[in-house]
């Protein structure tokens, strides 16, 4: 279906409507039993948050609740789950996507916390994961769409305050791409 008008904020942004349409998509490609990658270049505390906040929004509060299949896999989202807590606070964007099915992985996290993450995407019970290029690197995982929402990823602010951009190197490119489809 398509995605729910969002609110001005939203659609006069283009970089914040791709990473939200992204999400949309993504939800909606997860109940076919697809293991799905929302990459993210840069800013992951930032559309982490967008996520997050996506669900408060008319029309995302009837998308279909999240829960674990068995009880091993509940065993361990909820370890993941105290661990968020723990680590980044109730109401943080990590806990509340995990609530949505959504694994996150980045730089920042605190090892234990990425270590459980990958254990939740490994073994299937977040059927979509948000992350950043940490979560690729030398490690694989049982991913079979990745959605690049940017190519771009800001390096510095200009003396005019601008942004100055550049496009993700093509071997990191490479990198990612053979992530999807692998056993």
């Amino acid at each position: 279906p398509p995605m729910p008008d969002p609110p001005a904020t939203v659609k006069n942004s283009l970089h914040h409507y791709v990473q939200v349409h992204a999400l949309w998509t993504a939800l909606h490609l997860a109940p076919s039993g697809r293991r799905i990658l929302i990459s993210i270049t840069q800013g992951p505390d930032r559309v982490m948050r967008r996520y997050a906040e996506v669900f408060d929004l008319p029309g995302w509060s009837a998308l279909v609740p999240f829960a674990p299949k068995t009880d091993s896999a509940k065993r361990l989202f909820d370890e993941a789950r105290a661990a968020s807590v723990d680590y980044c606070g109730a109401g943080s964007s990590e806990v509340r996507l995990l609530d949505r099915g959504i694994a996150t992985s980045h730089g920042q996290m605190p090892q234990r916390l990425r270590r459980l993450m990958v254990e939740l995407i490994d073994k299937q019970i977040c059927p979509i994961t948000v992350a950043t290029a940490t979560l690729t690197e030398g490690v694989n995982l049982p991913f079979d769409i990745i959605i690049l929402p940017s190519l771009e990823r800001i390096v510095e602010i200009a003396a005019n305050s601008a942004p100055v951009s550049e496009i993700v190197p093509t071997s990191e490119f490479r990198n990612l791409a053979g992530r999807a489809g692998r056993p």
